[in-house]
């Protein structure tokens, strides 16, 4: 975004206009260092951010009348975390997270699906995500809210021989066909983890966040 300009951010929906002139300069948005979808204009000394590169940069956008409301994506669950991209391996100092394969679920229900394979990145053999401060897996999405995986137990449970991994489709359902996925967050809280494990986390928040919008 261009720092010469005071910065002061409005929305501008995706699909409805608010009247701005569209003759004014775009620019390219990035967020901590990374191009995202969506651009701002600069108009009068103001810089006008698009919807899509907030939904992009993680935040939530919704309109309701003459109300435009933000919210984190994750909604009250938001949480600090490794953030990666999808079909990118990510490393917590115990576990390498790849996601990648995203399918809509056939049927009434409306869901997608995706791939999740897990590797045990340490020397020790013996013990799964499930022992390791294992919070479970949640899909954000635009709205803001989250909804958990549907079963995990092929990834969570089993003990993983050094260097092993292993491997699950994994479903999400949600009620509102309008809503799309947003980021995979793959919950860890080291605080709940056996002190006496011979393994540790390498991060002091060893959550894996993975963005649903870009692609490795």
């Amino acid at each position: 975004m261009n720092t010469r300009h005071p910065v002061r951010l409005a929305l501008i929906p995706a699909t409805l206009g608010l009247g701005l002139a569209l003759a004014a300069t775009t620019y390219t948005v990035q967020w901590q260092g990374r191009t995202v979808p969506g651009s701002a204009i600069v108009q009068n000394g103001r810089t006008y951010v698009s919807s899509d590169a907030l939904k992009a940069a993680g935040i939530a956008v919704t309109v309701k009348g003459t109300v435009v409301s933000l919210a984190p994506v994750g909604g009250t669950n938001q949480v600090a975390a490794l953030e990666g991209c999808l079909n990118e391996w990510m490393f917590n100092g115990i576990w390498r997270v790849r996601v990648a394969d995203a399918r809509p679920i056939p049927g009434d229900r409306h869901g997608i699906s995706y791939r999740f394979e897990f590797r045990n990145g340490t020397t020790v053999s013996g013990f799964a995500p499930s022992g390791t401060g294992w919070g479970g897996i949640q899909l954000a999405l635009d709205s803001g809210t989250t909804v958990p995986a549907e079963n995990v137990n092929e990834v969570s449970d089993p003990p993983y021989l050094a260097g092993g991994s292993h491997a699950q489709v994994i479903n999400f359902y949600w009620d509102d066909p309008a809503r799309t996925p947003q980021k995979l967050v793959v919950l860890f809280n080291p605080n709940e983890m056996n002190t006496a494990m011979p393994v540790k986390f390498s991060v002091a928040d060893p959550s894996l966040r993975i963005r649903t919008t870009c692609q490795k």
